[in-house]
């Protein structure tokens, strides 16, 4: 849990970011991650187990529904 308290934090600046509520700042750093976590999975494609792949996966897919849930 402690290791997804970051992620989460990081992901609620970003949607925060997203809606222009703080303009003083931009929050950009999860977006990176998640695209460098994207790339990732490509490279890594054949050396992760796959249920490994298939929750990276479906945790890839929650992520991009918590932009439409604001």
């Amino acid at each position: 849990m402690t290791s997804y308290m970051p992620y989460i934090n990081n992901k609620l600046l970003e949607l925060i970011d997203q809606e222009k509520l703080s303009p003083c700042q931009s929050f950009k750093e999860h977006q990176q991650k998640i695209k460098a976590f994207k790339a990732q999975m490509r490279e890594d494609i054949v050396d992760i187990p796959e249920n490994a792949f298939k929750r990276n996966d479906i945790f890839l897919a929650l992520e991009e529904i918590l932009e439409i849930s604001i």
